[in-house]
C-alpha cells in the first residue's frame, strides 16, 4: 500500500499556502520511503494524487509531488 504524506508548503512570492507531498509504502508495519520506485505504475501514482488532492480543502492552491527521477 502506498500513500501520499504532505508537509505544509508557502509560497512567499504570492502568501499562498499549499502541501509538498512524498510518497510512502507500508511495510512491516510501518510508513517507508521506497526502495524502488519503479514498482510502482504512474496510474497507481496517478490515481493516489488525485485522490489525495481531492481531499485537500479547496482554497489550497499549491501542490508538489516529490518522488524519485527515475
Amino acid at each position: 500500500m502506498i500513500r501520499f504524506f504532505g508537509q505544509p508548503k508557502y509560497s512567499t512570492a504570492n502568501d499562498t499556502l499549499g502541501y509538498e507531498f512524498f510518497i510512502r509504502q507500508y511495510h512491516q508495519g510501518n510508513w517507508v520511503f521506497p526502495q524502488n520506485f519503479n514498482q510502482f505504475s504512474a496510474q497507481q501514482i496517478r490515481d493516489l494524487a488525485i485522490a489525495s488532492i481531492k481531499a485537500l480543502p479547496k482554497n489550497v492552491a499549491l501542490v508538489s509531488i516529490n518522488l524519485d527521477q527515475s
